[in-house]
């Protein structure tokens, strides 16, 4: 059964045709280690492509772990992007996805300033990829940027609009860290390919000195195809950036049925799914709130391209998520849909005869039950009115639409190696059992093994207690020293300091998470524009783009209501130590917004220093935006940066609610009316990278 069952339309206007290319190499030979993913996402994408236009018949795979595909040798990826440029004219679109290793090889001395910048190509390896050559300058039968650059320039020159997945690394030093035993890296490093390393750092020396700042940062595979006038535009999805490895491993985390996929390729697919008819630069925000909140490892993303606005479907979607039903003779209720999808036990659905009835038509509600990665088992409940419906009535097959979700606030946390003797271990045995007994009232917990998937990574060292986050490695210290404690407190003491760092650690992921798991995107009145400038240049974040700042960049925020209703807006920064701040409002601020409003906030205080002590590491602005009820309070959620909730605080929102139990633990009541406040609530994550 398909992965994505959302429906889709025919949009009339649709011109020209759509033709892909999915390649997954999986079964490189020794010292190139194999990979398990590649297969597994052409397979999905296959799964993708038809809803977003693709006829079955022109999509072609090459895969060596896919039955039906070709073998994925150079010689067939090369003949297959030929045919694709001989067979594609003006209006029509071109997708290709390459899963696989990648690597960089010196660049040809005559290429460094032209075609390569800074002296290196990136390159693709392709199931049959030999050793360097030496006489030759490159690696035998890699596929290099320089040759896809010019692939591409000739579809563009005839009108063909191209969009690229390259879920592979580039980059030329592989590093790796304490990870779960599930992850592998799709890269080499050039060693592995006989590159001789004196090759590599001749040809950086003779590369030309670069200028410019830190707040953009140039495509892995050196695609600077943004330059001159082509009639067709592209866009490009890279895994990470070119200093960055992008990972594969067994995803949804912890869930029956997962299967090991490239990070990218499945965020993407995920992206598609909760974005129904969204445009490419809408995926890529999603995306980076989806790469936010994952479960290490995980690198920074990119998206390029000069068609960023266009969007990714051909047809108009459905507004609202729905899953087809299946009622079983022993009577489960089985949808087709799961953690893949961003659900999770407790969701509400709306039981509805078929995909294209209206609301009203409601048969009754269900919520899940239970659920894996691509199914779930649903409950019929009472809801909205009405009383929970008898399974023996609903029809063998019906459709489930989205009511009300319910966010996944557990946080995982990594338990820590204790040796015998080890300083600090007897006491530490201790903390975690009681943790296990009572975490605290304002946090979830769930524990796993070494070598499984974390948010929290608790590692005992030096006497000291370190909680290592998904997005960094143990630093002891320096700018981006890691959060610790230290063990030489008694148990009573030492107890409420692991509780509280934890409590402040999760509140902070589990704000980024309502964003990523699709809280809060039915407001389309609502937006924000933040802006860094750097060297006096600015750029925008936005469209699948983490910048890096640094000393003396500064930040603008600008908030925007284009609808006709009042909207109220809280900006919150989340540090890289956890830490929950208010931007706005501020000193009893008025934050309500009229009907096609805006306020420009400036920078709020964010001037990079870059001063001794710095924290470095990733940087978040949560913005959330609720539309104004006639007559009500303002919607502020400046409280969130409070250790604790007010006990004069309240707030009967959706989204309010969501927030309590995000931020506090709260738990929320339903109030069985939620799938209208929905459509009222917008939720956006701005990330950027802070070097001191």
């Amino acid at each position: 059964m398909s992965l994505i069952t959302l429906v889709a339309l025919p949009n009339e206007a649709e011109a020209g045709t759509k033709r892909a290319l999915l390649v997954g190499v999986s079964g490189y030979k020794a010292p190139v280690s194999a990979l398990r993913g590649p297969g597994n996402d052409v397979v999905l994408m296959r799964q993708v492509l038809p809803r977003l236009g693709y006829a079955s018949a022109n999509i072609k795979v090459l895969s060596d772990a896919v039955p039906d595909g070709g073998i994925p040798t150079r010689a067939a990826i090369m003949a297959e992007l030929s045919r694709l440029t001989a067979a594609s004219t003006e209006g029509d679109e071109v997708m290709v996805l390459i899963a696989g290793h990648g690597t960089r090889q010196p660049a040809k001395p005559e290429d460094i300033g032209l075609r390569s910048v800074d002296g290196l190509d990136a390159i693709v390896l392709p199931i049959d990829i030999g050793q360097w050559d030496g006489a030759g300058g490159t690696v035998t039968n890699a596929i290099s940027n320089f040759e896809i650059r010019e692939w591409l320039e000739k579809l563009r020159s005839r009108g063909v609009f191209v969009w690229l997945i390259f879920d592979a690394c580039h980059s030329a030093n592989m590093t790796r860290s304490a990870l779960p035993d599930d992850v592998r890296f799709r890269g080499v490093s050039p060693e592995t390919l006989n590159i001789p390393r004196s090759a590599m750092e001749a040809a950086q020396a003779r590369a030309p000195r670069q200028r410019g700042g830190t707040a953009e940062s140039s495509p892995p595979m050196g695609l600077d195809l943004t330059r001159g006038t082509k009639k067709g535009d592209f866009v490009a999805f890279f895994a990470a950036q070119s200093e960055e490895e992008a990972p594969e491993r067994a995803l949804p985390p912890a869930q029956s049925g997962n299967k090991t996929h490239g990070l990218l390729t499945y965020s993407i697919a995920q992206a598609i799914t909760l974005n129904p008819g969204a445009s490419f630069a809408q995926v890529g925000q999603q995306l980076l709130q989806l790469y936010a909140v994952a479960e290490n490892p995980h690198p920074t993303p990119l998206l390029t391209g000069t068609g960023l606005s266009r969007a990714i479907s051909g047809g108009q979607t459905e507004g609202k998520p729905q899953w087809l039903v299946q009622r079983k003779d022993d009577g489960k209720l089985v949808l087709a849909a799961g953690a893949f999808h961003m659900l999770t036990q407790g969701t509400v659905l709306a039981l509805l005869p078929n995909a294209i009835a209206k609301d009203k038509s409601v048969i009754g509600y269900a919520e899940i039950a239970t659920v894996d990665g691509t199914t779930s088992i649903l409950r019929p409940i009472a809801y909205g009115g009405k009383a929970a419906p008898a399974v023996s009535a609903l029809p063998e097959d019906f459709s489930a639409r989205l009511v009300e979700p319910r966010p996944d606030l557990l946080l995982h946390v990594g338990r820590p190696v204790l040796a015998e003797g080890q300083a600090g271990a007897a006491i530490m045995r201790q903390v975690i059992a009681e943790l296990e007994i009572s975490p605290g009232r304002n946090t979830q917990l769930r524990w796993s093994a070494p070598g499984e998937a974390n948010n929290i990574r608790l590692v005992v060292d030096a006497g000291r207690l370190w909680f290592v986050s998904s997005e960094s490695e143990l630093i002891r210290e320096g700018p981006g020293q890691t959060i610790s404690v230290g063990l030489d407190k008694p148990i009573d003491k030492l107890l409420p300091l692991v509780r509280d760092t934890l409590a402040q650690m999760g509140k902070a992921i589990n704000l980024t998470r309502l964003a990523a798991q699709g809280y809060g995107s039915g407001l389309a009145s609502a937006n924000a524009q933040v802006t860094i400038t750097s060297n006096g240049r600015p750029v925008r974040l936005n469209d699948g783009v983490v910048p890096r700042v640094g000393n003396g960049d500064r930040l603008d925020i600008t908030l925007e209501n284009t609808g006709n209703r009042p909207v109220d807006f809280t900006v919150l920064q989340i540090t890289p130590q956890f830490g929950v701040n208010v931007v706005f409002p501020m000193d009893g601020e008025h934050n309500r917004i009229d009907a096609h409003g805006r306020k420009r906030l400036g920078a709020r205080g964010f001037q990079i220093k870059g001063a001794p002590g710095a924290q470095a590491g990733v940087e978040r602005l949560l913005v959330i935006a609720v539309e104004a009820e006639d007559g009500a309070a303002l919607n502020d959620f400046s409280f969130l940066a409070q250790p604790e909730v007010p006990k004069t605080r309240s707030d009967s929102s959706f989204m309010g609610r969501l927030l309590m139990e995000t931020g506090f633990g709260i738990p929320s009541t339903r109030g069985g009316s939620e799938g209208q406040s929905m459509d009222k609530t917008w939720l956006r994550v701005f990330s950027w990278k802070e070097q001191p």
